[in-house]
């Protein structure tokens, strides 16, 4: 059989020491990691309260939690003024893909992608209105 001497050894076993090391290291970023989550959360939360939660009944702002999402557009107008619209509302000021295609061939002979276009749907705007009034005349 085992000599009982043999079974129980006194002291700590071979590599103890770094095994405690490495799970204390572990440990120390697994717990960072939560901290930084808790904290992040944290933020949202307390940015995010006054938004969804009013001083007047209802209390909850539900036409909030209920609306369609939507990109907010910011772009400087003709005038240089910062204009901020949501996506709705800068589809239905944008101009058609015709209006557009007509002020790009007034302005320049290079081709320009409709993408380009519709950003600089806003500073041609202008433009669009002078060319449809001198037609009319």
């Amino acid at each position: 059989m085992f000599h009982p001497e043999k079974l129980i050894r006194k002291g700590s076993p071979k590599g103890h020491i770094k095994d405690l090391m490495v799970r204390s290291f572990l440990a120390s970023i697994t717990y960072s990691i939560v901290i930084i989550a808790a904290l992040l959360f944290g933020k949202i939360i307390v940015d995010g309260a006054p938004v969804l939660f009013k001083t007047e009944a209802p209390f909850v702002d539900f036409e909030f939690l209920t609306a369609k999402n939507q990109t907010l557009h910011v772009f400087d107008d003709s005038l240089g003024n910062r204009r901020q619209l949501s996506a709705s509302e800068y589809s239905d000021t944008s101009l058609s893909m015709r209006e557009l295609r007509f002020i790009m061939s007034r302005l320049t002979p290079t081709r320009v992608v409709a993408s380009q276009a519709r950003l600089m749907a806003p500073h041609i705007q202008s433009i669009l209105r002078s060319a449809q009034r001198s037609e009319a005349a």
